[in-house]
């Protein structure tokens, strides 16, 4: 398998970003957008300050604060723009967000979401065919009962035995 750099294959737009002087009710809105539970937080210069979590977001809202930044969690994980894919899966794992991707600069330049990550280990299978669901079980009690029912056939051997 070929060394492919992230930029080239599976780096997206960093959505889940917001500029510090942003302030929290803007993070909540980037979050409720994005269906995430945590923002990249960001000076102007797109440089990574740290991550906001929705709950750390509500609070500064409750507390009627406009600035992030006394809730700021360090940054979970970061990868460069030229790391090869296969050096992206540990720090994947270990990151509540999509993983950072920063240029040169430092700069966050765009993210990996763990499944476009997953997606592009290799060749899976690319059917399109339908795929069988199984159904539920039935209830334990549906099936207790039809197995301390009497069956059939000792019912007809006791009405003949009569």
């Amino acid at each position: 398998m070929p060394a492919c750099s992230p930029r080239a294959n599976v780096m997206e737009r960093p959505r889940p970003r917001v500029e510090a002087s942003a302030g929290p009710r803007t993070a909540l809105r980037q979050m409720r957008d994005a269906y995430m539970s945590a923002v990249y937080v960001t000076d102007r210069d797109r440089k990574p300050l740290g991550i906001i979590t929705d709950r750390d977001a509500i609070k500064l809202v409750r507390a009627g604060e406009s600035s992030l930044l006394s809730k700021l969690k360090p940054l979970p994980q970061s990868v460069h723009e030229d790391e090869v894919l296969m050096n992206l899966f540990v720090p994947s794992v270990e990151s509540p967000l999509p993983l950072a991707v920063l240029d040169t600069e430092g700069r966050l330049s765009g993210v990996i979401p763990r499944v476009t990550l997953l997606a592009a280990l290799g060749p899976g299978p690319t059917s399109t065919e339908e795929i069988t669901v199984l159904p539920q079980p039935l209830p334990s009690a549906e099936i207790d009962a039809v197995l301390d029912a009497p069956d059939a056939t000792s019912l007809e051997n006791q009405e003949v035995a009569r």
